[in-house]
């Protein structure tokens, strides 16, 4: 009952007591097939449906989270707002589906450079925030400067047509 009335009151990384899970019966299973549902509703609530990214929401708890962190830790951290340059353009001269096609794979590269580093979530409709955790404002424009010459030279495939794109950062150090 706990663990539901938490789950109800929003608490979506509670956890099921352990007693509960190794038991024989009915109750176990019933348990069980809670985790996964508790792990779906999460889904749906933190991350965006197209790229799989974090959400904004999500972002949001996050950076309060990093903070939080940081001050406590007296350690740094730094966040960067990335925008898919003319991707309105992308989107009238190759179509919306293309416009996805490019935003999954960029959120792709984004999770590939960010792994170790932090987290990305997608800010908005082409808008991407990144944060990295325990990273000063030099270290984190080495990791997008990486990221820029990647995405420069990235060749994306949309319906036998091919897209070639650039963004902008601006990145501060937190505090």
């Amino acid at each position: 009952r706990t663990f539901l009335n938490g789950m109800i009151g929003g608490e979506l990384n509670n956890s099921m007591p352990a007693g509960v899970l190794v038991r024989k019966d009915e109750l176990s299973d019933t348990a069980k097939s809670i985790l996964r549902m508790q792990k779906a509703i999460r889904m749906l609530v933190e991350r965006d449906p197209l790229t799989s990214l974090y959400n904004r929401r999500y972002g949001n708890a996050k950076v309060k989270t990093v903070q939080r962190y940081a001050k406590q830790s007296k350690t740094v951290y730094s966040i960067c707002l990335a925008d898919i340059d003319f991707f309105k353009k992308v989107n009238d001269t190759y179509g919306h589906e293309a416009g996805d096609i490019v935003l999954k794979e960029v959120a792709t590269m984004l999770k590939t450079t960010m792994r170790g580093k932090g987290f990305v979530s997608r800010w908005g409709g082409e808008e991407f925030l990144m944060i990295f955790e325990r990273s000063n404002l030099k270290q984190a424009k080495e990791v997008l400067q990486q990221f820029q010459k990647e995405i420069r030279e990235k060749v994306i495939h949309c319906n036998e047509r091919t897209v070639q794109i650039t963004m902008t950062f601006g990145l501060t150090e937190g505090d």
